[in-house]
C-alpha cells in the first residue's frame, strides 16, 4: 500500500463529511492533530485511531486497503 493512498482516504472522509477537522474529531473523541497528521502522511493511525473512526461507520478495510465501500454496509 502507498501511503498517499492513505493519506487520500482519509481526506475522502473529511470532504464526506463536509467538516473541519476539529469538528469530525471532537465527533468521535480524537484530537484534531492526529486527522490533520493522517492526511498529511506525519504518522499511522494506531489501532485505538482505527476503532474511533469506525465509530463513524468507515469500513477499515476500505480504509486500510482501499478495496470496497467507503462505509459499512
Amino acid at each position: 500500500m502507498r501511503c498517499y493512498d492513505l493519506e487520500k482516504r482519509f481526506r475522502q472522509i473529511k470532504r464526506f463529511f463536509n467538516k473541519n477537522n476539529l469538528k469530525l474529531m471532537s465527533q468521535i473523541d480524537m484530537n484534531d492533530y492526529l486527522l490533520s497528521a493522517y492526511m498529511t502522511g506525519r504518522c499511522k493511525p494506531s489501532i485505538p485511531s482505527l476503532k474511533k473512526i469506525a465509530k463513524l461507520g468507515i469500513n477499515l478495510h476500505w480504509l486500510i486497503t482501499g478495496e470496497g465501500e467507503m462505509f459499512i454496509k
